[in-house]
């Protein structure tokens, strides 16, 4: 098993190959004998992860539960996307300065897509200078 692990990103006809040589065989056996390799890795997989479940139900699990909690509240917290920090560094003040002239979005939307070659939606565009607006703020 650890010899498939070991070659396991090697392609399929490598591992053929090096079956073959290793054990003189021929190719179709070696393709039986991967596959079973495969399967019987598969498997013991498998029960390592039923075994794992069940040690968690039986109680034994107050640490694993922790990190798992600590990992989900770490997902929910948003990174800042590429064009919300564009948006934030280049664009605001010239928005801002649109928006007092009194462009609508869908107009302020355009002047970027002419201007700066940037697609972006009017309504992205809105939320986004409402929340970085918000944090100028605070």
């Amino acid at each position: 098993m650890n010899y498939m692990r070991k070659f396991g990103n090697a392609g399929r006809q490598n591992q053929i190959d090096t079956f073959c040589r290793c054990l003189k065989i021929s190719t179709d056996q070696s393709s039986l004998l991967i596959h079973k390799i495969e399967r019987e890795m598969r498997k013991q997989e498998t029960l390592a992860k039923f075994a794992l479940q069940k040690q968690q139900e039986e109680g034994g699990s107050g640490e694993l539960d922790k990190k798992i909690i600590l990992q989900a509240v770490a997902e929910t917290e948003r990174k800042e996307g590429k064009i919300h920090k564009f948006i934030r560094l280049n664009w605001y003040w010239e928005i801002e300065k649109l928006r007092t002239e009194g462009l609508t979005w869908r107009a302020i939307a355009r002047f970027i897509k002419l201007k700066h070659r940037q697609k972006i939606s009017f309504s992205f565009l809105q939320k986004t200078f409402a929340e970085i607006e918000k944090e100028l703020k605070k």
